[in-house]
Formats: C-alpha cells, structure tokens, sequence
C-alpha cells in the first residue's frame, strides 16, 4: 500500500514540474541578467547637478538603466539586462551625453565622476505672415545653453514692414520688441520667437535722376521719391569715385510728401577730384530700413576740366570764349591751380563770386575795355612768360 503511495507521487510530481516547464516563458527560465553598478558625483557645466536631474545609461543606443538625482551633485546608478562584456557604456544627463564613458562588467561596483556640458535647446525663428519677411537669427549657433543672449534681425519683404517681435515664452529676458534688430535671452527650453509684419498697400519708393550743372568743381545730384503709406522718410545720396568700393554719403533729409531731392556735390565740401568719374545713388529709408540697400538706381558722372566752365571775366572783356587768351588762361587753371588745394579753392571762389561781376563788365563798353587792358591783359603777358617754367 505505501509503496504504491509513494509511486503515484512520484508520477505527480513528474507531472507537475513538466506543466511548469511547459506554462513558463522559456525567456524567463533560461535569459541571465547582468548588472554593473555606478555611482559618484555629476556636474553639470561644472555645477552640481540639480535635484530631478535624470541620469541615464546606454549601450549601442538602447537605455539600460536610469536615475533621478536626489541629493544635489550625487548619483547611484545600475546598468544591467542582457549586455556584451566590455561593451561601452554612454551616460547621460538630462539628455545631454556626458564626457565620459565605461566598459560593462557584470558584478562590479565603480566609482565614476559625470561631467556633462552644458544643456542646450532648439531656437527657431519664424516670420508672420511668412511671405512678410525674413526672421534671422545673427548669433547663428543654436542650439544655445540657458541665459545666452542671442541677436536677431527682422528684414520686411516689398510691401510690408515690420511690426514686433512675439515676445518668447518661459520668462526669458527679450530686447526692445519693437526693434527690427535686438537681443533676448534663452529660457531654459526649446522655442520659437517670431517676427510680425504686416502688408503696406502703397511703399515708398525711389528713382535716382540724372546730374545737372555738372562742371569742374560742382554738381547737382537728383532723385525723385514717394513716401507710400508713411507719414514720413528720409533720402540721402551715396558717391563713390568708379574706382573705388567704399561709398560715402550725404546726410538724411526727412521728406513728408512725394517729391524730388537735390544735393550740391562740390569740391570744398566734398573733396571731388576732377578727371575723374564718380557714381552716386539715391536711397529711401523707412521704419528704420534702407530701401534698395546699397543703392536702388545709380548714375555716373564725370568731372573735368577744360572748357565746361568759362573764364567769366575774361570772356566778357574779350567779347568771346574762343579768344586765344582765354585759352592761356585755361591752360594755367587746369594745369597749375586746379593741381593744388589751395588753387582750387580760390577757383570755386572765383566761380561762385564772378559771374555777376562778369555781366555788369559785359554790359558797358567802356568798363570791357579798362578790364581787358589794365587787368586780364597783363594776366595774360605773366602767365604767357612764365609758361616754360610751369608747364614742366
């Protein structure tokens, strides 16, 4: 009877560890985990690591283990699942990969000071509406860690102008909104700042026209504008000498109503040079814009010497331009006088001063003749004398 007992547990036993094998995951019968141990301080830009930042540990990309840090600068970390022996291990904080690395080692225990960089996030810029312009970031270098201060610019497409910038989310520090160019400073996340156009219906415009009264030493530089939906904008003019690349400029003038704009270019204000071909160009500022930058229009012009500008005293005491004294005369101004700062001041003198003097001479027969002998003769016979020594 025992006996017989002791068979049927035997079979019941057999029975019941074979439904066990059968009713268990063969993964988790026969699958071994491996564990290696970390643990030690954890910096962040070389600061301690704040409390909830999350530590994390990875092999060939797949996570195997994680920390929240409790305690300021600290951490205590496992790595363990089905893991190579001497595979690398890349540990990260807050998302930011650490600089330092391990080889796994099941059953270990290390000590492993974290070091990472500082935490950065995405900036983007965007423009509202998008065909209203150009959002740009001038910093250019995001991502960007917390508390950098970043430059951006606002360009206007044609025919709209800029508004504001939408202020940044998370309390970030932002420059003057209402700049075109500005700074802010990036909050502790990703973001998107936007710049805020809106359309003008009519925009200023502006045609560069060409010189007038262009001579030696002068020239009247002209434009023609509109100022669109804007209450007012400014035109000035750039000039070059051709052969150059650096532009100067005149001063801004402030226009309220469609019109045109002239400005004298002469040689004592801006120091011209004759022989030698200029460019200049209109441009139109608004909402802080050039428009056209650098030039919308251009023009060139030539200043030269000869027979541009008269001898004016001369001519009327001689009755003529083509008198051959005359020539001397302009001989000796482009040759010796116009080759010196000095000379050429008094001959842009001369030429504002004489052209009235010039017709009151021209009107009385009597005075022709007392200025032709006793003044532009003896003028004449000294430069004619000394013409050996100053035309080498």
């Amino acid at each position: 009877m025992i006996k017989a007992s002791l068979k049927k547990l035997r079979f019941a036993t057999l029975g019941f560890l074979i439904l066990l094998l059968v009713l268990s995951p063969v993964g988790t019968v026969f699958t071994e985990t491996y564990s290696h141990s970390f643990y030690g301080s954890v910096k962040v830009d070389g600061v301690d690591a704040n409390v909830g930042t999350v530590i994390s540990a990875q092999v060939t990309g797949t996570e195997y283990g994680s920390w929240t840090v409790t305690t300021p600068g600290s951490y205590a970390l496992i790595v363990q699942g089905d893991i190579d022996e001497g595979a690398t291990i890349h540990f990260y904080v807050d998302g930011q990969e650490a600089d330092q690395t391990f080889p796994f080692h099941d059953g270990w225990t290390t000590k492993l000071d974290l070091t990472a960089p500082p935490i950065t996030y995405e900036l983007t810029m965007a423009a509202d509406p998008e065909v209203g312009g150009t959002a740009t970031d001038l910093t250019n270098a995001s991502p960007y860690a917390e508390g950098t201060v970043v430059s951006i610019e606002a360009e206007p497409a044609a025919g709209y102008r800029f508004v504001n910038w939408t202020p940044p989310p998370l309390g970030s520090e932002f420059g003057n909104a209402n700049a075109a160019v500005t700074t802010f400073t990036m909050p502790g996340g990703a973001l998107t700042v936007t710049a805020n156009f809106e359309l003008v219906s009519v925009v200023p415009t502006v045609t560069t026209q060409n010189a007038t009264e262009v001579s030696t030493l002068r020239a009247t530089l002209n434009m023609n504008y509109t100022v669109g939906d804007y209450s007012s904008v400014q035109v000035r003019f750039a000039y070059k000498k051709s052969a150059d690349t650096e532009w100067s400029y005149t001063d801004w003038v402030s226009k309220a109503v469609d019109g045109t704009h002239a400005e004298l270019l002469t040689y004592s204000v801006f120091n011209i040079n004759i022989n030698t071909e200029y460019d200049f160009k209109a441009q139109l500022k608004y909402s802080d814009t050039v428009y056209g930058e650098p030039v919308i229009e251009g023009a060139t012009l030539h200043f030269t010497s000869g027979i541009v500008i008269p001898c004016f005293i001369a001519t009327a005491a001689y009755g003529t331009p083509t008198a051959e004294q005359i020539d001397v005369l302009r001989e000796f101004r482009d040759v010796v006088l116009l080759e010196s700062t000095v000379g050429s001041q008094f001959i842009a003198l001369y030429y504002q001063l004489s052209p009235p003097v010039a017709n009151f001479i021209a009107g009385n027969e009597l005075l022709r003749t007392l200025v032709r002998e006793l003044l532009v003769d003896p003028i004449v016979w000294v430069v004619e004398a000394t013409g050996d020594m100053w035309r080498n």
